[in-house]
């Protein structure tokens, strides 16, 4: 049916009156009719994490979502009488950090923050042999108890609050100080129920401020199993992706899980010429384990860090894998730090990811190779290869086992040396990380590693504006001073979340 005449005459003259009005305030036709951004970010130097259109200067937010990404002149267009604009003044901005492995809501929900005491804030220590080989004496110590008792480290070293309420107050600061160090996701690894409850309520309340994606401990398996929870349940704030299993010790006791013995002997529970570390479950345990989250729909993530531990955690994989096929699992390794090539192999043949932590090596570098030898050291720490060989990572702290900061974990994991510079060239230096590849473990390849890539992790259009402005450039500025960068804005879904009480923005 043809328009009658005088409805053809009004729609050209309110579209007329539109396009005029567009030119008049700098706008387009567009976003004049209704793409006008709530907040927009000028004159920047934006890394996006996106393959495609890698650099930018500005973009363009309309409630939680990203909704133009480009340069100055062309993200002006989507600013209205209201739109918040904010001058970047050649500041880098990065997606907001995710941490992929944590013990973040562990360490904060026992906290009273009226002690006065912050167990976020990156601190340097230096290196004390006696002091470290004392603490790693009694970690082994502990190690051996567990497995003596029928345990794992999970049931003595992850506590539950007394109550979810009870564990606001420390989660509420801890949050805020994540969101200081720019981390706008964070993963806990070992969660118990009450640690869920606890970030629920923040959540009804309208104060949480943090993404929480979480695995609890193995005890919750069968109770989750029931509840026909899977890891795709929850939002974009909190989910329960799965569950976190142990498989054997660390390397600093010699408790790692080795295929053969250790080349030294550090401790005394070492006297046996054969022995190779801890494993807390035989093949058919963890195959069960495994199995059953497998088949509920529930992502798995194990911690493995021997080489011995890695290829059974790999069988009970790929043994699930095979009962119940399914080429999208996305189950990991966390810590996966001595991996021979026919590991690797079977890594990447089976697409699990590997989550690794960004400070680990600068750590270990103090023992590793006295305890593997250097015909494994050739295979270990070796996140660089592991990369090159198309193995999917993703990268964490393992706070509160090592410091928070994503930037201090950046500078060690680019240059293989602690704050002090040491060893001169690096340790393994072949190793060493650019800083895109180690921003992309804390950023889009984290986001793939909880199924969320699709709508965070990169500036992009149509994802959560997540975002990080830094003090410094740090893809240009020489590696050894990225931990001096400062945090200067946070955002999260949109909103500014956290302000550097010193910046000029």
């Amino acid at each position: 049916m043809r328009k009658p005449f005088c409805v053809l005459l009004t729609s050209l003259f309110v579209g007329g009156m539109v396009s005029f009005l567009a030119a008049c305030n700098g706008v387009d036709e567009e976003t004049a009719r209704g793409e006008v951004a709530d907040t927009v970010l000028l004159d920047g130097k934006i890394w996006t994490a996106d393959e495609q259109n890698p650099a930018a200067e500005a973009v363009a937010i309309k409630a939680d979502e990203i909704v133009a990404v480009g340069s100055t002149s062309e993200i002006r267009k989507y600013v209205g009488s209201d739109t918040q604009v904010i001058s970047l003044q050649g500041k880098r901005v990065v997606p907001g950090f995710q941490d992929s492995h944590s013990h973040f809501l562990a360490a904060a929900s026992l906290l009273d923050p009226l002690t006065g005491r912050n167990p976020f804030e990156p601190v340097y220590s230096e290196y004390n042999e006696l002091t470290a080989r004392f603490t790693r004496l009694l970690l082994g110590l502990s190690h051996h108890f567990v497995n003596w008792m029928g345990w794992t480290p999970l049931d003595i070293l992850i506590i539950p609050p007394a109550s979810p309420e009870q564990a606001l107050s420390g989660i509420r600061f801890g949050m805020h100080e994540l969101l200081k160090m720019g981390i706008t996701t964070i993963f806990e690894l070992g969660a118990h129920w009450e640690h869920y409850e606890a970030v629920s309520l923040l959540k009804e309340r309208g104060e949480l401020k943090l993404r929480c994606d979480l695995f609890l401990t193995p005890e919750h398996l069968d109770e989750l199993v029931e509840r026909g929870i899977t890891r795709h349940d929850g939002d974009e704030w909190l989910r329960i992706l799965g569950i976190k299993l142990y498989s054997d010790g660390w390397l600093g006791p010699r408790t790692a899980s080795l295929r053969e013995p250790y080349a030294d002997r550090e401790f005394f529970w070492q006297n046996d010429p054969e022995y190779s570390g801890i494993l807390y479950f035989d093949q058919e345990e963890i195959n069960n384990d495994v199995l059953k989250a497998h088949e509920a729909g529930l992502k798995i993530a194990t911690h493995a860090i021997g080489d011995k531990a890695s290829e059974v955690v790999l069988n009970a994989y790929e043994n699930a894998l095979y009962h119940l096929p399914n080429p999208d699992h996305r189950h990991t390794l966390e810590h996966a730090q001595v991996l021979a090539p026919d590991l690797m192999k079977r890594i990447k043949k089976l697409g699990v990811i590997c989550s690794i932590q960004l400070s680990f090596a600068t750590t270990d570098m103090h023992f590793a190779e006295k305890a593997l030898g250097s015909e494994r050291m050739s295979h270990a720490y070796a996140w660089k290869t592991m990369l090159d060989e198309g193995i999917r990572c993703a990268g964490g702290s393992d706070f509160a086992v090592e410091v928070l900061s994503p930037l201090w974990g950046i500078q060690r994991i680019v240059t293989r040396q602690d704050l002090n510079g040491l060893p001169e060239n690096g340790w393994y230096p072949d190793q060493c990380l650019s800083v895109e590849e180690a921003l992309r473990l804390i950023t889009i390849d984290s986001a793939y590693n909880s199924f969320e890539e699709d709508i965070k992790g990169s500036i992009e259009v149509g994802k959560l504006a997540d975002l990080v402005v830094l003090s410094q450039d740090i893809l240009e500025i020489p590696p050894n001073q990225i931990a001096d960068t400062v945090v200067e804005m946070t955002m999260v879904g949109g909103e500014i979340a956290y302000v550097w009480p010193d910046s000029a923005l």
